[in-house]
């Protein structure tokens, strides 16, 4: 498979905020996402690759509670 390829991908990972932390890698560290303007594409959430966890909200106030 190319390197660039992303797997299970659904709904949940296009969630408009996450929580999200480096798997494998003390201490943990973890922060939360939110959607960015971008000029030519719009609104936009930040996808991540395999190395990091993320936990999906539909809520900025349950993401900053989790």
């Amino acid at each position: 498979d190319p390197f660039y390829a992303m797997y299970d991908i659904a709904d949940y990972t296009f969630a408009p905020y996450h929580v999200m932390w480096r798997q494998m890698i003390g201490p943990l560290h973890a922060v939360v996402t939110e959607p960015y303007e971008d000029a030519l594409l719009g609104s936009r959430s930040p996808v991540t690759q395999h190395v990091v966890t993320i936990v999906p909200f539909k809520e900025l106030q349950e993401a900053h509670y989790f």
